[in-house]
């Protein structure tokens, strides 16, 4: 359990069960000292009548316990704020060219792309790849860092796995059109040959497996190593951190059919192969979807079942 010691020994992400880090809306509130306040979210701007919100708007805030799947009046109390309540769908209405529409959903972007991804529908586990990046697996195990999908369903996360925008910083070194060149041009023999030890994509404070300054972010240059070899083991780098993550999050196996899903996932044409090759107690499959985004699959699959 990760506790936010120097504010309170008593509020801890234990109760949220998720993972503090900095840019989520608790620390954020905490640290800028704001009281007294009624905390929305961004789809409460736009609406000129508020019911509240979706429970996945508001677990990402940090003002969901998970015990109750309700809002935490202790995490409240202790930041001296309030929120609006929860609703299953219908979060308010708002008014475009003198038409007043209701407003429904609102979900939470990680949730959006997780339906779009059929994940419980199809998917076991999912393998976001995009500009952020999560696994994630429908599960009962109340042990771990979790999100709600709705108040009766919780998925098991791994996120802030470092993928598009630490991948953005490491083609720089390169130069980016001839490092994403390169890199759509892969094969899951070059990535294989290479070491995921030579690059650590652990850049950011707050990605998953960040260590400190100093100790994450680490890139090894070889003298007599070629571009596509560099960047094949950028690759490795990358990939194997999801072989970590489901190794982590499903540490028995249940989950058998696995997806890919987000931009990065069409990008990069080898990832199917590589998790084929690495896990052969698993079936890997690529999301074919609706709108071109999974985010927006997932919106559109959830208004369907309202």
């Amino acid at each position: 359990t990760r506790c936010l010691s120097d504010w309170s020994s008593d509020v801890c992400s234990s109760d949220l069960k998720m993972r503090l880090k900095p840019g989520i809306a608790f620390s954020t509130i905490k640290k800028l000292d704001i009281q007294k306040e009624k905390i929305g979210t961004l789809a409460n701007t736009i609406l000129d009548r508020v019911e509240g919100n979706h429970i996945s708007l508001v677990a990402s805030q940090g003002f969901v316990q998970y015990a109750t799947a309700d809002l935490s009046d202790k995490i409240l109390k202790y930041l001296n704020c309030e929120t609006y309540p929860l609703v299953d769908s219908y979060i308010g209405s708002s008014t475009v060219n003198d038409r007043q529409y209701k407003i429904y959903g609102g979900l939470g972007d990680l949730q959006a792309a997780l339906i779009g991804a059929n994940l419980g529908s199809g998917a076991d586990l999912v393998i976001n790849l995009g500009t952020g990046s999560q696994v994630a697996m429908i599960s009962q195990d109340s042990d771990g860092d979790l999100r709600p999908l709705n108040r009766n369903e919780w998925v098991k996360v791994i996120t802030h796995i470092p993928s598009g925008r630490a991948l953005n910083v490491i083609a720089e070194i390169v130069e980016p059109n001839r490092f994403w060149d390169t890199w759509a041009n892969l094969t899951v023999t070059d990535i294989l040959n290479q070491s995921s030890n030579q690059v650590d994509l652990n850049c950011f404070e707050g990605s998953w497996l960040y260590k400190s300054k100093g100790e994450s972010g680490l890139i090894y240059l070889k003298e007599s190593q070629t571009i596509q070899e560099f960047v094949a083991s950028v690759a490795s780098s990358w990939l194997n951190q999801y072989s970590l993550a489901i190794d982590s999050i499903d540490k028995n196996g249940t989950s058998k059919n696995v997806v890919l899903s987000g931009g990065l996932a069409n990008r990069s044409p080898f990832a199917i192969e590589y998790f084929r090759y690495k896990d052969k107690n698993r079936l890997y499959n690529c999301i074919e979807t609706i709108t071109g985004e999974t985010t927006l699959d997932g919106l559109i699959k959830f208004a369907e079942r309202i």
